[in-house]
């Protein structure tokens, strides 16, 4: 059986200035893609749009404690991500705010948290994930570029720190990441974020996903935007096409 949570925030209300335009598009996206592309294969498909930490990780919750062996199960989330003063990344949930010298960790999730809700899975269940946001230092926010703004959000107190994974990489998780930990991720505006739509337009049923994330590179390469996707996961689940195992 197989089961999406597919979240896109574009509204940050406790940080003014911050909103983005591509993240709701991105999850009306992936709605559509997967709808089209694996038709009655998902079971249960729940869109969040500018969503709270609170309401993701309760729908990510309720999909992973209903999944039994076998059980296919896809995270999509959009939105403003950076890194915690000790070089551990986060992604943005709608309500993030700053509290002290940081991040109020109840409105950000953590790669400790991804790694936990995919290590907590029975065996015999997948996790694929993907990441449309930044991992990047300081303020470097790219502005004044005429491709987008990016995904960063970074809080007013602290210094550059050095990037982190976001998984331990878990056998059974997936991460299909729109940049790498020291880049920045474009959002396209009303179009999307540059690596969502790169990854729509660029997949096919027979690609692996290693030829998927291959082929996406070269797209956004192509195009000039300075990220570089990157895929994480075991050698095996990367020679099988996305959404199989």
């Amino acid at each position: 059986m197989k089961r999406a949570v597919i979240v896109g925030n574009n509204e940050y209300p406790n940080a003014p200035g911050n909103g983005l335009i591509g993240c709701v598009p991105d999850l009306q996206h992936v709605r559509a893609f997967l709808t089209d592309k694996f038709i009655d294969q998902f079971y249960s498909i729940l869109p969040l749009a500018n969503a709270t930490k609170a309401q993701e990780m309760a729908a990510l919750t309720a999909m992973c404690q209903a999944a039994k062996p076998g059980d296919y199960l896809l995270w999509s989330h959009s939105s403003h991500g950076g890194l915690q003063d000790d070089g551990t990344p986060f992604i943005a949930c709608s309500d993030i705010r700053e509290l002290g010298n940081g991040w109020d960790p109840k409105t950000i999730i953590t790669h400790e948290e991804v790694h936990t809700l995919i290590a907590g899975l029975p065996a015999g269940v997948i996790m694929e994930f993907l990441l449309d946001a930044c991992f990047s230092d300081g303020m470097e926010r790219l502005l004044g570029k005429t491709y987008s703004k990016s995904k960063f959000i970074a809080h007013s107190q602290g210094g550059p720190t050095e990037p982190k994974g976001l998984l331990p990489q878990p056998s059974n998780g997936i991460l299909f990441a729109a940049c790498q930990g020291n880049e920045t991720a474009a959002d396209g505006g009303n179009s999307g974020g540059v690596f969502t739509t790169a990854f729509i337009s660029c997949y096919k049923p027979e690609l692996s996903r290693k030829d998927l994330m291959a082929t996406i590179v070269q797209q956004i390469h192509k195009e000039s935007y300075p990220q570089t996707p990157a895929l994480d996961c075991s050698d095996g689940l990367a020679g099988l096409p996305f959404g199989s195992f």
